[in-house]
């Protein structure tokens, strides 16, 4: 199952993963995204590993709470 971004995001992108996987490199340790907006890009680099998107989703959902 793959996941996608949980809100629609002005900015958002979705329709240009194609591309920025085109241009991203092969291998990094580490990813940083300040204006992460709905995700869009994380959940398409850590689909994989359902350890970054259980932790997204408990950080989105403790944040909500406060």
């Amino acid at each position: 199952m793959k996941i996608r971004p949980f809100l629609k995001w002005v900015g958002g992108k979705t329709q240009l993963l194609k591309e920025v996987e085109k241009r991203m490199p092969k291998d990094f340790k580490n990813y940083l995204e300040p204006f992460i907006g709905g995700g869009a890009l994380f959940f398409n680099i850590h689909n994989g590993n359902n350890n970054f998107i259980i932790n997204a989703y408990k950080a989105i959902k403790k944040i909500h709470k406060n």
